[in-house]
């Protein structure tokens, strides 16, 4: 296990006052338009982007969404200047989805919470569509805050698997409406609780073999010294 510390935090809005947020939130991704670029993986410098008609905010959107956003990261999103409505941990490269009816651009992310808007009590959010936050401190604290987040993620791993097995179980957690990271989550409940049962399960039994052998009465201490 390697423990991951580079995280980056972004602020982000799915479409014009994140109107895809809701069918972004189940279908697990976050996406971003400007489909007519078509796959931005071509585009080799931001300068390439830029060529192609783009102001500096939307550029750097586009460039930052498939070159620097990173697997591991968190994203928040946003509504508004005020408003924020959820956070998810990315899991996935970008990818272009061409079979998308729009905004094409699209990266895997697991949501960890969702809301309909809670007001950030810090200064308004920034109008871009997506914003590298994390030299911000008070930023990432107060969408934390908002969410009523004490920790994003307390420590985030990165287990060594064969990649079919790994690709085969993400498919299925697809195909349950889940994913893996949930399903991680819910196995190391389990593998935990059940070292806490296993002790409750001896306790139990101690407890049973000495009502066994007293017969359930209570014996003094003289009577428990002559035995």
């Amino acid at each position: 296990m390697t423990k991951v510390d580079n995280r980056s935090y972004w602020l982000m809005a799915l479409g014009k006052k994140s109107k895809y947020w809701d069918s972004c939130h189940a279908a697990g991704i976050a996406c971003i338009g400007w489909d007519d670029l078509g796959d931005l993986r071509q585009y080799k410098s931001k300068d390439e982007l830029k060529q192609q008609g783009l102001g500096k905010n939307d550029t750097l959107a586009c460039w930052e969404f498939c070159r620097v956003m990173k697997r591991g990261d968190i994203i928040f999103v946003k509504k508004g200047v005020t408003l924020v409505l959820g956070h998810g941990i990315v899991e996935s490269e970008y990818r272009f989805e061409d079979a998308r009816p729009e905004y094409k651009h699209v990266r895997r992310v697991e949501w960890l919470s969702k809301t309909n808007g809670v007001k950030i009590r810090e200064k308004e959010l920034v109008w871009k569509t997506l914003t590298d936050i994390t030299k911000y401190s008070d930023q990432v604290a107060g969408a934390k805050r908002a969410l009523n987040i004490t920790e994003v993620i307390v420590k985030n791993i990165t287990l060594s698997a064969d990649a079919n097995l790994i690709e085969a179980a993400r498919r299925r957690a697809v195909s349950e409406q889940t994913t893996l990271n949930a399903q991680f989550r819910l196995w190391l409940e389990n593998y935990v609780r059940r070292e806490q049962q296993a002790a409750e399960a001896m306790r139990v039994t101690r407890e049973l073999r000495g009502s066994i052998f007293t017969g359930g009465r209570k014996f003094t201490r003289d009577e428990m010294n002559e035995r």
